[in-house]
């Protein structure tokens, strides 16, 4: 892939982010780094390698990946980057956050805003040390490559006035910005490319919150924090390090934190990590999804759930929840899929509840027929092994099915003697296949979820479906019972192949966008057992099953709408 990294250079955000860009620029061949007006504080931390992969200017269209490792992204800012294939995160705030195609956390947050992934481990550590023997008294002073709270020179006039030799204070000078004469006799480095050995060499650090305070934690040091901001003071207060309010940064304060030695180090030994993760192999893992930003709408949306492999977000537009997979989907729609996958959901395979599935396809026909009667001609849309189709045939209708699956379709043609397509409705060789250009009714009988690029597949449809005949569909219900009560929970469980989800207001605004009215709908799947109510035994299933009626929270919908008759 070709990836492009996106670091914070803003005055005041010290240099981490820079430097972790450098690292990922080392460890991922085909990346490039992005720096747009940096001065020559920034360019001080580049290595001859990494000067000769940086641009100045972003043409979104030639990346897969634009990683951002920013403090801060704002959501204006997200359409420069529309045309890449998506947008990954690292431990970035803003309004933008919720915007990014995937997000990573390495450090973390104040927000319960949803990552991906977030873990410590995708830190550049070093392999987890024990506190060993070390100069007793041993201090490094240490804030990032900018220290824009001028903490570096406050600690070590703290740390002298508590009575810490200077012989036994190491500092590292921020590369950043210049640093006020410092006392003789104290050890100072500048622009090292690894803490590691500095590290283990004292007993103690002195840093501000941040990837530091964990290296400190897996060399064996006893940490403490002190804060350049309120934000990061909170931070630190969360993770429950040893800190020191920077306004009483003083002798006594450094000497009372330094008078408990063990509580200190249990606290800092706390946050050791014992094995690491990286962060390139995780970022070069990710498999651009197949179809970036809203289905129906183009624009990204926000952010409702992530977990590794998938980001759930809200069309702003239309309010469709939508998925985006950053591993492609493996699922085959083969014999497999119908046998023992449906058997492990169902209990039978799908041809032993093929008359149970026919029986409720007796029931949709008769809702169809008030809106288009036999013999009209109808086309089921992932028509599986037919039982609609079968269902639809015996109330009179001229069938047709397409799936693009090989067993069903040899099915339904050579058992059924019905008519069936190999092939995606998205294909136009197979679509070409179709008995007929123009059909009075399509059916899609939990098949409109499993499509990312919904609005081929609306455009598609529509073109399909002559003037006033019906598009009819059922599909996970977003507003039912289960995912009113924890949508997090609902999400988590919801199918990998299941691309949108669906509810009434978002239906109405798909639908109507594309030229369908008399929009309606029959709720389905009502599960009193799934109350909460009902499960604490705080209320009786038939009342709940009552209320799921009467207020239509099923976990399941159909929708019957019919394409308008200006609409070619």
């Amino acid at each position: 892939m070709r990836i492009l990294l996106v670091p914070e250079t803003e005055r005041g955000r010290g240099s981490g982010h820079v430097r972790r860009a450098i690292h990922l620029l080392d460890e991922i061949p085909q990346a490039t780094l992005f720096l747009a007006e940096a001065d020559a504080r920034v360019l001080s931390l580049l290595t001859e390698s990494a000067r000769g992969r940086v641009i100045d200017e972003i043409d979104a269209s030639l990346w897969d990946l634009v990683v951002l490792d920013r403090f801060s992204v704002a959501a204006d800012e997200l359409p420069l980057y529309a045309d890449a294939r998506a947008v990954v995160g690292i431990d970035v705030g803003g309004p933008g956050r919720e915007m990014c195609d995937y997000v990573i956390d390495t450090l973390p947050r104040l927000d319960s805003s949803p990552a991906n992934v977030s873990d410590r481990a995708l830190l550049r550590l070093p392999a987890l040390t024990a506190p060993g023997d070390r100069a007793p008294g041993s201090v490094l002073v240490t804030y990032g490559g900018e220290d824009p709270a001028r903490l570096t020179e406050t600690t070590v006039d703290a740390l002298l006035g508590a009575g810490v030799p200077p012989d036994r204070i190491t500092v590292i000078v921020p590369t950043m910005r210049a640093v006020a004469s410092l006392p003789p006799g104290l050890r100072r480095f500048k622009g090292l490319p690894s803490l590691r050995d500095v590290l283990r060499a004292n007993e103690w650090v002195f840093t501000s919150f941040g990837m530091t305070a964990w290296e400190a934690a897996n060399s064996g040091c006893r940490i403490v924090t002190v804060a350049p901001t309120p934000y990061h003071d909170r931070l630190a207060a969360q993770e429950r390090f040893v800190r020191i309010d920077p306004g009483k940064l003083n002798a006594r304060s450094v000497r009372a934190a330094m008078s408990r030695p063990d509580d200190v180090l249990a606290a800092s030994m706390s946050h050791a990590v014992e094995t690491p993760r990286s962060l390139a192999g995780l970022i070069t893992g990710l498999e651009p999804p197949a179809r970036r930003g809203s289905p129906v709408a183009g624009e990204p949306g926000r952010a409702v759930w992530r977990d590794e492999q998938r980001s759930y977000f809200r069309c702003a537009t239309s309010s469709l929840l939508y998925m985006e997979r950053f591993r492609a989907d493996r699922t085959r729609y083969d014999s497999a899929y119908f046998d023992e996958d449906y058997r492990a959901q169902y209990g039978k395979s799908y041809l032993e509840d093929f008359e149970h599935i026919k029986a409720m396809g007796h029931a949709r026909t008769e809702r169809i027929a008030r809106r288009v009667r036999p013999p009209a001609r109808l086309l089921d849309v992932g028509c599986a092994y037919g039982p609609f189709l079968s269902a639809a045939n015996d109330a009179g209708y001229d069938v047709c099915g397409i799936d693009v699956g090989s067993d069903p379709v040899r099915y339904v043609n050579d058992t059924l003697g019905l008519n069936a397509v190999c092939g995606s409705i998205l294909d136009d060789e197979a679509v070409g296949r179709l008995p007929h250009r123009q059909f009075d009714v399509v059916t899609l009988w939990y098949v409109i979820e499993h499509f990312p690029q919904l609005d081929e597949l609306l455009h598609r449809l529509t073109g399909l479906l002559r003037p006033g005949g019906t598009l009819a569909f059922s599909t996970p219900h977003g507003r039912g019972v289960s995912a009113r009560q924890d949508l997090r929970a609902y999400l988590d469980k919801s199918p990998g192949d299941h691309y949108t989800i669906w509810d009434r207001p978002s239906a109405r605004r798909v639908l109507g966008s594309f030229g369908y009215r008399s929009v309606r709908f029959r709720i389905t799947g009502h599960h009193p057992q799934r109350y909460r109510a009902v499960q604490a035994r705080r209320l009786p299933a038939t009342l709940a099953a009552i209320d799921s009626r009467l207020r239509g929270l099923g976990d399941t919908f159909e929708v019957y709408a019919t394409k308008d008759r200006g609409n070619g």
